[in-house]
């Protein structure tokens, strides 16, 4: 989400009130069964800072894109909240969107698998991660469903401390519930 980085990320600054959510889940709730993403290869990712720095910036090129998409769908619809904008604003945006989902997608595998490395590749199964040599003293962690789609919920114990669960949602985030 290209707004998540700049000084007018819900449109105030430029007459495209409430665009983030229009844009982010109106939108992308309306068209989720056309973004798919099969994957490319990865890489281990040796300056994570850099990484997501450099991902950020790359990204910032497309908030012009989208305030524009979004002048074009409320011409088209005279509204930000019918069928029809939303179909005007997926057709002007729905490119550069399926690129910056793909990125997301790509991104948040190299630094699952970066992570995973760093880690010492413990072995994965479906009921979760599990590490011989750090089972008296490190992290279990449950990740559910298998494989996950728009909701992931992240279940970690650490040694010593009570259990935490994290969901993981692509559209809003990590989110902590103790």
């Amino acid at each position: 989400m290209p707004l998540h980085i700049t000084r007018n990320y819900n449109g105030q600054y430029s007459g495209n009130i409430d665009i983030h959510s229009r844009y982010e889940s109106a939108m992308i709730n309306t068209y989720i069964n056309q973004i798919n993403y099969t994957g490319d290869d990865i890489s281990f990712i040796t300056d994570v800072n850099g990484y997501v720095f450099n991902y950020l910036y790359a990204n910032y090129i497309y908030v012009d894109s989208v305030m524009i998409a979004d002048d074009y769908a409320q011409a088209v619809a005279g509204n930000t909240s019918s069928a029809e904008y939303r179909q005007a604003l997926w057709e002007k945006s729905m490119s550069f969107t399926l690129l910056l989902f793909g990125r997301a997608s790509h991104a948040l595998a190299e630094m699952i698998y970066s992570a995973w490395t760093e880690a010492g590749k413990p072995l994965i199964n479906a009921s979760g991660i599990y590490n011989p040599s750090s089972e008296n003293n490190g992290i279990r962690l449950k990740i559910s469903p298998n494989p996950l789609r728009e909701l992931a919920n992240i279940q970690f114990t650490l040694s010593g401390l009570r259990r935490c669960t994290c969901k993981y949602s692509m559209f809003t985030g990590f989110q902590l519930q103790q």
